[in-house]
């Protein structure tokens, strides 16, 4: 076969064996080579045909952009410290609540129980107050009454003057002894020596010495004691007599208002102990799997600093940069098939959820932002993989449909077709009117059945 006859074959099927979305299985094209004769001149036509067939046609908008996750937390301590525990690594899957790490916190046992034990006592004291008075407590008052009285009878029978001088006398002659003991101390220190013997038993004198001394300053101080001025008791007796009568008169309103507040005042204390202890634990607040994990047990971390990224993964969204001119035909909820250059020999559904208000500006050309959701999990699909979404504008299922390929266009609703006729071998030409227009066909809305046959013939040049 020569060889420019041979080009112009491969082209004709080339431009037939359209592979495009909706392009009928059961279509068939085969070129055929037919002998024709005219005025004695042979000709030789290549024709490629195709059997009309029912199938789909759609159109899309197509856009390039990377796969991310639809959500993504980067966390950080709320206090500073040192790491004492890490409970994950990254690939772990997390959920909300669950804690990640902790901080030292040595002293918060014993904030945590000094803020209890301070709402305990605040209690107790607003429920005295409140509480109707007890016998035990009339008698409590009475008794705190008789002992003031007694302590006011026995300082005013307490030790005569001349008890205490002798206890003074007694005391300052201890002295003198413990004094002059030192002395002589000193004194052979400075001679002779006199062996380890009376040395040993010098220093025993002096501490003994020393002990009867101290026993004659308690002595003396006791008896001083004793004698403590009558009127302190007396104040001591009538403030025992005010609490006594209080019993009967009841809390005033004061000292009520007082006692609530402690208590809350306590309460609001345990709740900064609790609160400043919840800032040494990093816990998760979404689902999702352990990223970049940058801590260790020992660490010191600052407030903050990103220790942890949680990442949600399920599922991923897909970013795709779409053109302005096309922009206006999408609209959220629409349906769309992902390609990955990963997975090249498979493809994923996904839909359109969101729309950037703004535009993105790119060596001059004007783009938007169109979010694709992917509910599909495969562990197969990565984020910061590259992909092409095709969005689907318009579709119709099962119609009438021939490839673009076979069309010649008159309009926007009409075009022509050669239509093969098997008696002479040649193409019958035929207006049709055509509906929806996609990249690989067209929907052809009347002048074609099913189970006809279209051509597209070329000869040798």
């Amino acid at each position: 076969m020569p060889i420019k006859r041979l080009a112009a074959v491969l082209v004709l099927m080339a431009i037939a064996i359209v592979v495009g979305v909706g392009l009928p299985r059961a279509a068939t094209q085969e070129p055929v080579q037919i002998t024709t004769a005219t005025d004695s001149e042979d000709l030789i036509a290549w024709l490629t045909l195709h059997t009309v067939t029912a199938g789909n046609v759609e159109t899309v908008v197509s856009g390039l952009g990377s796969l991310e996750p639809i959500e993504s937390l980067e966390m950080s301590f709320a206090t500073g410290g040192r790491v004492e525990t890490v409970y994950v690594t990254d690939g772990d899957t997390v959920y909300p609540g669950d804690v990640l790490a902790e901080l030292n916190n040595d002293a918060f046992a014993i904030e945590h129980e000094q803020a209890l034990l301070a709402i305990d006592n605040a209690e107790i004291n607003l429920l005295d107050l409140v509480e109707p008075v007890s016998d035990d407590d009339i008698a409590l008052a009475q008794a705190a009454i008789d002992s003031a009285r007694a302590a006011y009878t026995a300082a005013i029978t307490a030790v005569s003057p001349a008890e205490i001088e002798a206890a003074d006398l007694q005391y300052q002659q201890a002295v003198a002894e413990y004094e002059a003991l030192l002395d002589s101390r000193v004194m052979r220190s400075g001679g002779a020596g006199g062996g380890d013997e009376r040395v040993a038993l010098a220093e025993a004198e002096i501490g003994a010495a020393g002990f009867d001394m101290e026993i004659a300053r308690l002595n003396a101080q006791n008896v001083r004691n004793s004698t403590t001025n009558p009127s302190v008791y007396v104040a001591e007796i009538r403030e025992a007599e005010l609490n006594y009568e209080a019993l009967f008169v009841g809390p005033s309103e004061y000292d009520l208002q007082a006692a609530e507040i402690q208590v809350e005042r306590a309460y609001a204390d345990l709740y900064d102990v609790e609160l400043e202890d919840s800032r040494t634990r990093l816990i998760a607040t979404i689902e999702g799997e352990v990223s970049n994990l940058d801590m260790a047990v020992g660490d010191p971390v600052t407030v903050g600093e990103t220790v942890v990224e949680i990442v949600n993964r399920s599922p991923l969204q897909l970013v795709v940069q779409v053109d302005e001119n096309d922009i206006s035909q999408i609209n959220v909820g629409m349906t769309a098939t992902v390609q990955l250059d990963a997975l090249p020999q498979m493809s994923f559904e996904a839909q359109v959820s969101a729309i950037a208000i703004l535009s993105t500006i790119e060596d001059g050309v004007v783009s938007y932002d169109v979010t694709l959701d992917m509910p599909d999990e495969n562990p197969r699909i990565r984020q910061g993989m590259t992909a092409e979404a095709f969005i689907q504008l318009d579709e119709r299922t099962d119609v009438v449909v021939v490839p673009n390929a076979f069309l010649n266009p008159l309009s926007e609703t009409t075009a022509l077709v050669s239509v093969y006729d098997p008696t002479t071998g040649t193409g019958v030409p035929r207006e049709i009117e055509i509906g929806l227009q996609g990249q690989a066909n067209t929907e052809v809305l009347s002048g074609l059945t099913t189970g006809e046959r279209l051509v597209v013939e070329g000869d040798e040049s």
